[in-house]
């Protein structure tokens, strides 16, 4: 949630996230692409759960923790590369 134009609410228990991207200039599916490409990480974009899902993206949190510093940081940078609505 510090990054801007992103937003991330708690899971409520279950092993997803969905991060929501409504504050960046690019859709759900160029994201995904870009966090593939750019940072090696592989996310579901959310126009694949229906419409509520535009603008938003879900990562599973059943990894490794000490995977989780590198990852983060790497889709921290691509995030923050679109430019802001």
């Amino acid at each position: 949630n510090a990054l801007p134009g992103v937003t991330v609410e708690p899971s409520g228990g279950s092993a997803y996230l969905y991060v929501n991207t409504s504050g960046i200039e690019a859709n759900d599916h160029e994201i995904a692409l870009a966090l593939k490409s750019r940072a090696g990480l592989v996310v579901n974009p959310g126009y694949q759960f229906g419409a509520l899902g535009a603008n938003h993206f879900r990562i599973c949190v059943a990894q490794d923790e000490a995977a989780w510093k590198d990852a983060l940081e790497r889709m921290a940078e691509v995030l923050a590369s679109f430019p802001l609505r």
